[in-house]
């Protein structure tokens, strides 16, 4: 059976009113449309919250706060996956306790 090549297609995103082509596939031009609109949002939140800005502030700010989220969640996907491996553990032990 011959695995299906994903088609990949060119989007324009536009972030912080500028222009980036992009190649996706179609299962990724919708999550990359969500991260587009969620950083203008945040850009243009930063706008708002400190007007003596430039665009290109707000435009690191934002950079800064998704880094530090994704670094949480990494941290966060970490610290479950140690959970996970301890009650693996656990659940050997309660095995052999009971056998």
């Amino acid at each position: 059976m011959r695995m299906s090549k994903a088609v990949i297609k060119r989007i324009e995103l536009t972030v912080a009113g500028r222009k980036y082509p992009i190649k996706v596939t179609d299962e990724e031009e919708q999550r990359v449309k969500d991260i587009e609109n969620h950083l203008n949002k945040q850009i243009h939140q930063f706008q708002l919250q400190y007007k003596d800005k430039d665009k290109l502030d707000s435009v690191i700010m934002t950079l800064l706060t998704v880094a530090f989220e994704n670094t949480k969640v990494r941290s966060d996907l970490s610290t479950t996956d140690d959970i996970i491996e301890k009650l693996d553990q656990l659940e050997g032990i309660l095995d052999s306790a009971l056998t």
